[in-house]
């Protein structure tokens, strides 16, 4: 393969590689050389003889000024004298390619050079869509983290200080709260194993059991009942089939939030689950008894961080009023989510 020398040209200055003899070389060059080709096509020069050639728009053979196609600058600090420039248009910048050395130069060389900035070109778009896909996967993985720590650890702690306000109001009227702080320490401790269990999960295989994710919801319940000081019950279908681990943890965040929803927001008192699962779907109900949610019109405005969630497990979520309670009813696709 023969040397070559890519440049990639800056408004004040010239990123340019050098590839001779097997070894790369990077530098600078500032100045007029920072400019870009006047030439769009692929041309043949001979800084020597002070020639170039190129196709004009109908394929004639043309000679032009060589130093519109390369400056001076440049063609000093590249050491260039006969070969191939390949101008590289692209989203991501313009640049040019310089092929020396090149056996049998000739006018074909002109066509090939067309080939291989369209090569370029198409790689770099490639290059440019791959990155955005993988920040675009590594800034959907950094949003799901915080939203689990929030519905986690943020909500336990809300729910931590919801009882601190109830103890402070025990202390006025003269009861012990050694018993409450009792409680309380125990809860902390079952979230801190919570908080294992979320980090195993991650790190655990692609699939849990359907019975698996109950018993932990109903576990969940359980603190539940005692951080926000409510009746929270949970039932749950028996039923041998496996999930997603994402699913599993989406499910538990789920209901964190919506209980704390319940609480913090309609001042529940008291909040019904309900899961079940079917070959394609998770649903899950949470029936609570506090006030009614705000409204524009006939619906209600569904919580932010409930519906946001919802929507990255690409699955759907519905609200509805009656009978003195609110229902929020999510259905979770088994099969995956959205991206």
């Amino acid at each position: 393969m023969p040397p070559f020398l890519p440049t990639a040209l800056l408004p004040r200055a010239a990123t340019a590689f050098a590839i001779r003899d097997g070894q790369l070389a990077e530098f600078s060059i500032p100045g007029p050389a920072a400019r870009h080709s006047a030439v769009s096509t692929p041309f043949l020069y001979d800084l020597r003889r002070d020639r170039a050639l190129k196709r004009d728009s109908e394929r004639n053979l043309t000679e032009f000024d060589v130093l519109e196609g390369v400056s001076a600058e440049a063609a000093t600090a590249l050491k260039l004298g006969e070969g191939l420039g390949i101008p590289v248009r692209a989203a991501e910048g313009q640049g040019e390619l310089f092929l020396e050395r090149v056996p049998a130069l000739s006018t074909d060389h002109i066509d090939l050079g067309q080939q291989i900035a369209a090569d370029i070109s198409a790689h770099l778009q490639k290059h440019a869509l791959l990155k955005a896909a993988e920040e675009s996967a590594e800034g959907r993985s950094r949003l799901t983290l915080a939203r689990d720590l929030h519905d986690s650890v943020v909500q336990f702690l809300a729910a931590a200080a919801f009882r601190l306000e109830a103890m402070k109001r025990s202390e006025a009227s003269g009861r012990s709260l050694e018993p409450e702080l009792n409680e309380l320490k125990q809860l902390m401790l079952q979230e801190q194993n919570e908080l294992r269990s979320f980090i195993t999960a991650l790190r655990s295989g692609p699939l849990v059991a359907f019975n698996d994710l109950a018993r932990d919801l109903g576990a969940l319940a359980d603190r539940l009942s005692r951080q926000w000081d409510i009746r929270c019950e949970f039932s749950a279908p028996k039923a041998e089939m496996m999930i997603p681990t994402r699913l599993h943890l989406d499910a538990l965040q789920l209901t964190r939030e919506a209980v704390a929803n319940a609480v913090r927001h309609a001042d529940a008192k008291s909040v019904e689950i309900k899961i079940a699962v079917e070959p394609h779907a998770l649903t899950l109900d949470f029936v609570n008894d506090g006030a009614p949610y705000p409204s524009h019109g006939e619906r209600l405005d569904v919580p932010m961080s409930l519906q946001e969630r919802v929507e990255e497990a690409g699955g759907v979520l519905d609200m509805a009023r009656g009978m003195g309670v609110t229902k929020v009813s999510i259905a979770l696709p088994i099969g995956g989510r959205r991206h």
